[in-house]
């Protein structure tokens, strides 16, 4: 059986923490900030292409996203994320 290395095991606790670090954001903003930075599965997309998927313009997808980003701040500000 393949050994998991200590690296990959460390992604995956982040991932985890993201995860649980997204849960304050509203729906609207969660979509947002999954497409605008990638998740595991999927690539980072521009504004224009998360507008496009979003049936918004790119200026109301930066506006949401300024929203969640102010969001988790606060969040980590109270309960950082231990970093890889």
């Amino acid at each position: 059986m393949p050994s998991v290395s200590a690296s990959a095991c460390n992604r995956i606790e982040y991932d985890k923490e993201l995860v649980l670090a997204r849960r304050p954001l509203a729906g609207r903003q969660r979509e947002v900030v999954e497409l605008r930075y990638g998740t595991s599965a999927k690539p980072p997309m521009t504004l224009l292409e998360a507008g496009f998927a979003l049936g918004v313009s790119r200026e109301r997808i930066r506006q949401i996203e300024g929203e969640a980003l102010e969001r988790l701040r606060r969040r980590l500000a109270r309960t950082p994320l231990a970093l890889p």
